[in-house]
């Protein structure tokens, strides 16, 4: 539970896939290429009045709070709506408004860079030799975050994750289906899939941002680990078509579509609710504690999230996007 930082770079990972997609497409058929105004509209009105709106809510009850003054609060605010806060502060100083928004900023960048990717990509036709250099990308971008990073947050340091979206892209279009699932899928979506999830996420030194003190050459090492079981992780759900018992799963569809709105509001909830919480009450049992709390707090931001969803996220999504979390 303390390693969650990594699901950030998984999103990155799914947000190569699903940003790629399309693109890698109609190269690969020689379609017409999706227009680059819409993609640009697209990921402005998709992606901005949600976030604008929750910015402008957590700035009130900030303020109302008065736990930073109205200047701080106000500088934050405008370098968070501008996307340009990673930029402006060092990497130790997050958003004062909310700070999971750092890496909505990385996110920013790679929309602003995927078209012309994809572009460079495919001026190498043979797809065998696309996803070896995206394999050499992905581990020497990686081992290179390990030994040299600037002050600021940027997608310089997790470019290696959505690439890795992209690799599992090219298999998938490989296919150009999803997987049916397998026999024995249940074994596997119980028992295999959280075992390598919980490796993969254990190694909690391999990300840049809680190196420690461990020597660079190591941090390599664990890194190339890391990176090929999350290769590995996707590889075996999207083309091989394990853990289709969850993922397949209505709710499990349902919580994903509204993964936009869950992202903006999940540590604001936790962090005042918890806060809260924990001055009323707590239990000297640990256990039983944080099993009470984990309960409040996930049916908290499930239900503060869906209502924000249907209000404030649903309106600006196309029906095309409906049924898809960017």
């Amino acid at each position: 539970m303390s390693h969650g930082f990594f699901g950030v770079d998984i999103f990155f990972a799914i947000s190569g896939f699903i940003l790629a997609l399309p693109f890698a497409e109609s190269l690969r058929n020689g379609s017409t290429f999706p227009s680059l105004r819409s993609y640009f509209r697209r990921r402005l009105t998709r992606l901005e009045p949600p976030y604008v709106i929750s910015l402008f809510i957590f700035f009130i009850a900030l303020l109302l709070l008065k736990i930073h003054s109205f200047q701080e609060l106000w500088k934050s605010f405008l370098a968070s709506l501008f996307y340009s806060h990673n930029f402006l502060h060092d990497r130790s100083f997050l958003p004062l408004i909310n700070n999971v928004t750092w890496s909505l900023e990385v996110e920013i960048q790679f929309y602003i860079l995927a078209p012309f990717l994809m572009i460079l990509l495919y001026k190498i036709k043979q797809a065998q030799y696309r996803k070896i250099l995206l394999m050499v990308l992905i581990l020497s971008l990686s081992a290179l975050t390990k030994f040299t990073k600037p002050q600021y947050i940027s997608l310089y340091e997790y470019f290696h994750f959505f690439l890795i979206g992209i690799l599992i892209c090219e298999y998938f279009l490989d296919k150009n289906f999803l997987a049916s699932p397998e026999r024995n899928d249940f074994l596997r979506s119980t028992f295999l899939l959280p075992v390598l999830a919980c490796i993969m996420i254990g190694m909690k030194h391999t990300d840049i941002t809680y190196m420690g003190s461990m020597h660079p050459s190591l941090k390599v090492l664990l890194s190339t680990l890391q990176l090929l079981l999350l290769i590995l992780f996707f590889y075996l759900i999207l083309i091989k078509g394990w853990g289709s018992l969850f993922t397949r799963s209505s709710l499990i569809c349902i919580i994903g579509g509204m993964c936009y709105s869950i992202y903006l509001l999940h540590n604001p909830i936790i962090q005042g609710l918890g806060h809260l919480m924990f001055n009323v009450y707590h239990d000297n049992s640990f256990p039983k504690t944080f099993i009470q709390y984990t309960a409040i707090l996930v049916s908290a931001v499930m239900m503060v999230s869906t209502l924000f969803f249907i209000f404030f996220e649903k309106p600006f999504m196309s029906k095309r996007s409906k049924s898809s979390t960017k």
